[in-house]
């Protein structure tokens, strides 16, 4: 598991009120929280990574990365308020790196073209996904109710699932995840 050093301004800010996490970071500290949300990428890309890894069937990799993700955003709250909500007030580098995140998670969703069949699909339909799940994900979190995130798998599967595999084998994925 990577560990955000003691001291870094990511270990403050996960540990400041939210009047703190507003104010602009600076110079050498900007450079520092960067530094420090890499690794907050790193551990959440990873874990999701690991889920999928187990996982032959892509229906069941997307599934597994979903729940892992979830999981670990109930588990530690601040983790996902700074990974999803904090970072947009960060500026434009943090943005980025944002940005470039939902990208790679999208890239993990391609192997679901291929189960699109004739269907055509939109060249950014994986990125469209993903930055759908975020922004319901984002929605939690700013709300507080991070430890509820898990109970959403069954919805945001099938946002993540109906652009390759239609709304009836989504729905189909949606049904067998709520049941257990």
């Amino acid at each position: 598991m990577t560990r955000i050093p003691d001291g870094s301004r990511l270990a403050v800010w996960l540990t400041a009120g939210p009047e703190t996490r507003r104010q602009p970071l600076q110079g050498d500290e900007q450079d520092r929280f960067l530094a420090a949300y890499d690794l907050v990428l790193e551990r959440v890309i990873g874990e999701v990574v690991a889920a999928c890894e187990g996982e032959e069937d892509w229906l069941d990799r997307v599934r597994a990365g979903l729940s892992a993700l979830l999981r670990l955003f109930a588990l530690d709250p601040e983790l996902a308020r700074t990974a999803i909500v904090e970072i947009q007030a960060a500026g434009p580098d943090a943005r980025r790196r944002y940005s470039n995140a939902l990208s790679g998670l999208g890239e993990l969703l391609e192997d679901g073209r291929e189960t699109a069949g004739d269907r055509e699909l939109p060249e950014h339909v994986a990125l469209m996904a993903v930055g759908a799940v975020s922004g319901l994900i984002f929605d939690q979190l700013r709300a507080d109710r991070a430890e509820r995130l898990p109970e959403l798998l069954p919805d945001l599967l099938f946002v993540l699932l109906v652009p390759c595999v239609g709304p009836d084998v989504a729905a189909e994925q949606m049904r067998r995840t709520a049941a257990g």
